[in-house]
């Protein structure tokens, strides 16, 4: 049987294992989760437990966008109903995202929550938009398209719209 190892300069990061029936020595992505964003030589070794050999290769680990979903899209009546926004994120890398909900050029909102590493969904803090005619109502009449943005500060910022009718 062969037996592998992978490993980052000389430290194993995994194995050893077994190589699979197919010739494959897979690295395991729990083994990838300790190393940071970046480039890294690694090493796979194997031996049949006469002969090892060594091979090297490059990985690069670039940043995984956030992805979000929007909730408090609908029709509500001005002056009496309250507009629940809503949202969900996953980030691959777990890294802290900053959201900020808008209405055009207005913002009603914003804050930063931890994602959980691995792309776990993880809820976004709701938020309470008043409607209505009088001063201080954030929705007036008319339909409204609000807008969710999230960023984890290194790759594109990701956004979601809910279409909100006050009527």
């Amino acid at each position: 049987a062969l037996v592998y190892y992978w490993k980052l300069s000389d430290v194993i990061i995994y194995g050893p294992d077994l190589v699979t029936s197919n010739g494959e020595a897979v690295l395991s992505g729990s083994a990838l989760a300790q190393l940071t964003l970046g480039t890294h030589e690694l090493t796979l070794a194997v031996s049949d437990g006469i002969v090892a050999v060594e091979d090297g290769m490059t990985l690069t680990i670039d940043n995984s966008p956030p992805t979000v979903g929007c909730s408090g899209a609908g029709t509500y009546q001005a002056g009496t109903d309250t507009v629940h926004l809503g949202g969900t994120v996953t980030d691959f890398d777990g890294d802290t995202l900053q959201w900020s909900w808008w209405n055009g050029p207005v913002l009603l909102g914003a804050g930063s929550v931890h994602s959980a590493a691995g792309g776990a969904t993880t809820e976004l803090p709701r938020m309470q938009i008043t409607t209505g005619l009088a001063a201080g109502a954030q929705l007036g009449l008319g339909t409204h398209v609000l807008q969710l943005q999230v960023s984890d500060g290194v790759s594109a910022t990701a956004t979601c719209e809910a279409i909100v009718n006050v009527v």
